[in-house]
Order: C-alpha cells, then sequence, then structure tokens
C-alpha cells in the first residue's frame, strides 16, 4: 500500500503556535511538516492505546511508582485537596 500525500490545513491554529511548531521542528532536526505528521502519528498512537490497554495495566506504572515513593495515600490525598483548593481560588479570582 503507497502513502499518498496530504495536505492539511488548521484554519485558526495561531501564529505563535505555528512558530513554536517550526521552532521545536528546528530543534529536532526535522522540517515542521515532518514534525507535524510525527505528533499527529504520535497522538493518534496514544488515543488508541487509550482505546485498547485496561485500566489497570495503563495505571501500572503510576501504582509502581507510588508505591516506591513511600507515601502513604492520606498524604496523596492531601496533595490533591490543596491543589484543588488553590484551583479554585485563583479561578474564583479571575471571575471577580
Amino acid at each position: 500500500m503507497s502513502q499518498a500525500a496530504l495536505t492539511l490545513q488548521v484554519p485558526g491554529l495561531a501564529k505563535t503556535k505555528l512558530a513554536i511548531l517550526r521552532q521545536l521542528a528546528k530543534q529536532s532536526g526535522v522540517t515542521a511538516e515532518k514534525f507535524a505528521k510525527q505528533l499527529i502519528e504520535d497522538g493518534l498512537s496514544v488515543q488508541q492505546k487509550a482505546r485498547t490497554t485496561p485500566f489497570d495495566e495503563l495505571l501500572g506504572p503510576f501504582r509502581s511508582q507510588f508505591k516506591m515513593s513511600g507515601m502513604t495515600e492520606a498524604e496523596l490525598d492531601g496533595i490533591v485537596d490543596a491543589a484543588r483548593t488553590r484551583h479554585h481560588k485563583r479561578n474564583k479570582k479571575k471571575r471577580a
């Protein structure tokens, strides 16, 4: 099966985002087109893995690292609660 060239236009993509894409591509030593193609392929691969891999398997590395950290679930709950509180306070200030 041969691969046909395809032109994809992305209306509404900010010029700053395109500039960042070009800069990241340059840093990676590839063209902006190749870099964008790789981003799309990686995103589709992650999407496919998320749909086909059991949740327990996806969480395996996190659970392993959590266990190795020695942190308790209560400590993690405290960190999450504090982050949630900060987030809500920031959002409340933005609305005011």
